[in-house]
């Protein structure tokens, strides 16, 4: 890895807001081995469901997780996984790694689709590196994050709550005091 390392390295020399907004998905690589023959020749890969409308489709293979620059689709970090392994598993060692292996990688904004909807994730993603999670939640969220850095502030001065991000107005968050997180000195 310490070749992509340096890699990532170099590009962050040469473009100064690479890495402020990162993506992170996962994809399959295929592999060659017959999961069919009684002595499979790759038992390290494993089967996988994939999403392919208009249903779904299996594959036997691995999964490549991926750390990408949003802005100029450049790769920054990656791990290759077990197809078993699911994408709530690895985010976290997966974010932790780019930040132990390179020390200026603090993004501003993490994006991930549904797959990576999961509470542990948001609050990794906003105390470790106090950045925005921009992660589609999965019908109605039972959590909320307050006081995240690139959170709005409301006219009495706390930090709103984020809430989700819908595609045609954009990132969404509530009054504290209306969610019964804080109280408003503004009420009287």
């Amino acid at each position: 890895m310490e070749g992509l390392d340096s890699l990532a390295n170099g590009l962050k020399d040469l473009l100064p807001d690479f890495g402020k907004a990162v993506a992170i998905d996962c994809t399959p690589v295929s592999t060659y081995s017959n999961p069919d023959n009684e002595a499979v020749s790759d038992p390290e890969a494993g089967w996988m469901v994939r999403e392919v409308p208009p249903r779904k489709q299996w594959e036997f293979d691995y999964r490549l997780r991926l750390i990408v620059d949003a802005k100029w689709e450049l790769l920054i970090a990656k791990v290759v996984a077990l197809a078993g392994d699911s994408e709530k598993k690895a985010t976290i060692p997966l974010l932790q790694k780019a930040k132990d292996s390179l020390t200026w990688f603090k993004p501003n904004a993490v994006i991930a689709d549904k797959a990576y909807d999961k509470y542990d994730h948001h609050e990794f993603i906003a105390k470790d590196f106090d950045a925005e999670p921009i992660i589609k939640h999965v019908k109605h969220p039972d959590y909320e994050l307050t006081g995240l850095p690139a959170a709005p502030i409301c006219t009495a001065g706390l930090p709103m709550i984020y809430r989700s991000r819908d595609a045609k107005k954009g990132l969404q968050y509530q009054c504290p005091h209306k969610a019964g997180r804080a109280i408003c000195p503004l009420t009287d």
